[in-house]
């Protein structure tokens, strides 16, 4: 069996030893190619010219030979490297790809990789050193000058606010050359519109985006990325309406394959989710609104849209609500607590811990002044009640029947959290449908069939069931259209 070119003596190839200097390898090459030229013998030409173009390089030559001489060792430590770094310990990846280094001075890959463990471990100058050292042995790889321009970008994340413009125009310096280097590569732009929303330069993050977008002369689905970066901009410039005109775009070159489609909105929901835990609830909506867009009968994203709606109006309206004094300060306190488990803001614990100090101050009000507190708050402010309805209701129902307040009720609840781990969690099926249009209306025509039968049997009309049928149909028909509107 002819060996595989990783594992080819190279120098064999070429009928010379291991320590044949450079001029010597070059004269074996020109006298093999003079007798297996590539028109007489294709393959073995190949194979001549594959030994040449490593040994004549100096630096593959040293890799080949690290490689020969100490391959195994290599990859079973490039192997560790791998699982370690997928564990996150960076630390202990770089104690082996400095081994690695050792053997193979030349291996560009562990290098790499070194400079990303450094990374992994907040040493940015450490890392800055060696994608240098990089970059300097292999000066047209775009990936390298991405890496140094994501390492500045790092430190000025971490860095003081005099270090920090001049860090990130030195990273713009790196994605330049790497954008040099392949015009047509969108990583670079995208890397560049990034260093400027890190200065909040929003009109000039926009244009390196748009440039990404062009990047290939051409405009379809592999711009996917950079268009929905583009809609992250527009949600933290403060327009995020431009989300949706964003999502058109992407609708009109998404092509109609449904893996395709259903991974475009579980992207929308995935940024909804960051803007949710920078409390841009507003702006999640529009994201959200997106993806249903692209997946209408994912039950989870209708919930999803219900509960950010009404995230968004508690927020504007919790300035107000905490300082009415027409509802007791414990239940304000709780409102404003439930509000903030909700949008994932409190841990459940101590959700649990501070509403449980909340229920013993609330026994220090008369009945009657903390049940209308909460009447008053179901009126005036019903989205905080309409955050935890049972919670509200238990204790309510605990009030009038003088009983002391369960512990168990500040577990009835169902927060912006849950939602989303539901949607993570789930394998769906596309086509699972909310209970709208054809299937509510069936739910609801079924439910006034079953009534109209029930009533029909028992004034003996002579033919309930079907008049309950036939009445039920329409009545589903007619609240199917009500909830549409």
């Amino acid at each position: 069996m002819e060996k595989t070119e990783q594992h080819s003596d190279f120098y064999a190839v070429l009928g010379v030893e291991k320590d044949t200097v450079h001029d010597d390898i070059r004269r074996a090459y020109y006298r093999l190619v003079r007798k297996h030229p590539p028109n007489v013998d294709p393959d073995g030409f190949q194979r001549i010219k594959r030994a040449w173009d490593t040994l004549s390089d100096e630096r593959a030559r040293k890799s080949y030979d690290a490689k020969s001489q100490y391959g195994e060792d290599i990859q079973r430590l490039m192997d560790q490297v791998f699982a370690y770094i997928e564990k996150m310990d960076f630390s202990t990846g770089e104690k082996l790809l400095k081994r690695v280094l050792v053997l193979d001075p030349e291996a560009d890959e562990a290098l790499d990789l070194l400079g990303s463990c450094q990374v992994g471990l907040g040493r940015h100058d450490d890392a800055i050193v060696t994608y240098t050292e990089l970059t300097d042995r292999v000066s047209d790889v775009p990936l390298y000058w991405i890496r140094i321009g994501e390492a500045y970008m790092l430190k000025a994340a971490y860095g003081g606010p005099f270090e920090v413009k001049d860090l990130l125009e030195t990273a713009r310096v790196h994605f330049r050359s790497a954008n040099e280097i392949d015009r047509i590569n969108n990583t670079p732009y995208l890397s560049i519109a990034k260093s400027y929303m890190m200065e909040k330069d929003y009109d000039r993050a926009v244009d390196w985006v748009e440039k990404a977008i062009m990047a290939d002369e051409g405009v379809d689905y592999k711009d996917f990325d950079a268009l929905f970066y583009l809609a992250r901009i527009h949600a933290m410039s403060g327009v995020p309406v431009k989300v949706l005109d964003v999502a058109k775009r992407i609708e009109e070159l998404a092509p109609e394959d449904s893996e395709i489609r259903l991974t475009v909105a579980a992207q929308f929901v995935d940024a909804a989710y960051e803007l949710m835990d920078s409390e841009l609830y507003t702006e999640a909506g529009y994201f959200v609104d997106a993806a249903r867009k692209f997946d209408p009968k994912n039950v989870i994203y209708w919930e999803l849209r219900d509960k950010v709606r009404l995230i968004v109006e508690a927020n504007r309206y919790r300035p107000g609500m905490e300082v009415d004094n027409s509802i007791i300060q414990p239940v304000r306190s709780l409102a404003s607590l439930v509000f903030s488990n909700y949008a994932g803001q409190v841990p459940d614990v101590s959700y649990i811990k501070t509403a449980e100090r909340l229920k013993n101050q609330m026994a220090t009000y008369s009945t009657a002044n903390t049940a209308s507190s909460i009447e008053y708050l179901k009126s005036q402010y019903p989205w905080f009640y309409d955050l935890a309805p049972q919670m509200w209701d238990d204790i309510v129902k605990s009030l009038r029947q003088s009983t002391p307040i369960p512990s168990n009720i500040f577990d009835h609840r169902s927060t912006l959290k849950q939602t989303m781990f539901d949607f993570y969690q789930s394998d769906y099926k596309p086509g699972t449908a909310p209970a709208s249009g054809s299937s509510a209306k069936f739910g609801w025509g079924c439910m006034f069939a079953i009534i109209g039968a029930f009533i029909g049997s028992i004034i003996q009309f002579p033919i309930g069931t079907m008049f309950g049928i036939f009445i039920g149909i329409w009545i589903g028909d007619y609240v199917t259209r009500m909830q549409d509107s």
